[in-house]
């Protein structure tokens, strides 16, 4: 068993979700439907209307959502001891992992932000990742809102250590999955899942709310293209811009397979991908 000192510090990172009236803690990392899933936790935690009104004029935005995690949910004084206690006694866990390749795109476009134009002094740790990336590519002087391609980002993130990149960045393969029992599932199967594990645990259904649990603002509209097509916009870089529509294209693990993306993607999330994998091949 993992000594407390060290679960202490391993919980810090990504502090898993609990609550005592959900049967199980949920581990999660960041771009891998986080937010929906929080989201279905406070439902089940019947705290859900509370964080969708937690910021007044940002009512049942991410932004609401997320102050309320941080804020309110996580700051409670016994939030870690009683976490600590449950993962020490052997409360079931339950993960959902997302695509890696699917994932490493969003990652990527969370450093196109459009708030780079309005606000390009934007202090956070997206804008010194992007700041860094441009740097590395084209060198100092550019502007923060100076394009980068995939392939720019790749380039850059495969030479950085992973444990110190923005959080949004990072390997969703975390130091407490080699610790304990997990049942990991496929984020891409959410909707299948969760009526599983309502009916397992003998939860109430949420069904007549799922839609809405699922429904995220941040998401962003991607269009079809073809293959080769996304493979150059891939290389040239997605427009950033505030108005009229910017064309982001659907990007899956099939077209980045065999492509030097592909190739650098497997080099860095080369566990994700593993454990990806291994869910699949058990997933039922």
């Amino acid at each position: 068993m993992i000594d407390e000192n060290t679960l202490r510090q391993f919980v810090k990172i990504r502090k898993p979700y609990h609550h005592d009236r959900l049967p199980f803690i949920v581990f999660w990392s960041h771009k891998s439907g986080c937010t929906a899933i929080f989201k279905w936790f406070l439902f089940h935690a019947g705290l859900l209307d509370e964080a969708n009104g937690y910021i007044p004029n940002n009512k049942g935005s991410v932004r609401s959502i997320h102050k309320y995690e941080n804020q309110i949910f996580k700051s409670r004084p016994n939030y870690t001891p009683e976490l600590i206690t449950k993962l020490r006694t052997g409360s079931p866990i339950v993960c959902f992992v997302r695509c890696p390749f699917e994932r490493t795109f969003s990652s990527y476009m969370h450093l196109n932000n459009p708030i780079f134009l309005t606000n390009p002094k934007w202090p956070s740790p997206e804008g010194q990742a992007r700041r860094e990336v441009i740097e590395a590519a084209y060198g100092q002087g550019r502007p923060i809102t100076h394009p980068i391609s995939f392939w720019d980002f790749l380039e850059w993130l495969k030479n950085r250590d992973l444990e110190a990149v923005d959080i949004h960045l990072r390997p969703q393969y975390g130091p407490l999955f080699d610790s304990f029992q997990i049942a990991f599932y496929r984020l891409e199967e959410l909707s299948l899942v969760i009526p599983h594990l309502e009916n397992y645990y003998s939860m109430r259904s949420s069904r007549d709310v799922l839609d809405e649990i699922l429904a995220s603002s941040h998401h962003m509209d991607k269009g079809f293209a073809s293959k080769s097509e996304t493979l150059d916009l891939l290389s040239e870089g997605v427009e950033l811009r505030t108005k009229g529509p910017r064309f982001v294209p659907r990007v899956s693990r099939e077209m980045l397979e065999g492509t030097r993306f592909g190739e650098v993607i497997t080099q860095i999330y080369g566990l994700d991908i593993e454990l990806f994998d291994r869910i699949s091949k058990t997933s039922h």
